[in-house]
């Protein structure tokens, strides 16, 4: 009995102990609560994005797209050396904040271009969306963002009157 007790605190100071110097450590390394890689346009993350255009086009139905192109670099490795990382885009509703739609893809290391499309639209006609490019760890820490709404966008490619 005097053993088992023994053996019973021992454990328990052990599990203490480990508790006591796991956590800061963990919080360290970038995947637990406490640092790492960057995020919101930072830049310091380990996917990083690296341009990104946008350019007036037209679609081969003859409209008008604004076409987004973006670099992303991906240098996110697990202990495997395995690439981990992702990249979203997301459209939300910028009254409510509503999620309208998005899509989500993985990455492989290196340097990456992605070009969504949306149709133009005078500014002053534009949705009240709000577009949100992410690169992100798999575990889903954020390391690199832009956010803009779709006014600013075609803004951004409004030709001159």
């Amino acid at each position: 009995m005097r053993f088992r007790f023994r053996l019973s605190a021992l454990l328990a100071v052990m599990a203490a102990l480990l508790l006591a110097f796991a956590s800061p450590a963990l919080a360290k390394g970038g995947t637990g609560g406490g640092g790492g890689g960057g995020g919101g346009g930072g830049g310091a993350g380990c996917a990083v994005i690296q341009s990104w255009t946008n350019t007036l086009t037209t679609s081969s139905t003859g409209e008008p797209v604004v076409t987004m192109t973006f670099g992303v670099n991906n240098q996110c490795v697990d202990e495997f050396g395995a690439s981990r990382a992702m990249v979203e885009l997301d459209t939300y509703d910028t009254a409510t904040g509503k999620w309208l739609t998005g899509f989500a893809q993985g990455l492989n290391l290196g340097l990456h271009y992605f070009s969504y499309g949306e149709p133009y639209v005078p500014a002053d006609q534009a949705p009240a969306q709000t577009i949100t490019f992410s690169a992100f760890r798999i575990n889903g820490q954020v390391q690199d963002s832009r956010t803009f709404t779709y006014a600013q966008l075609m803004q951004m490619v409004q030709p001159a009157a």
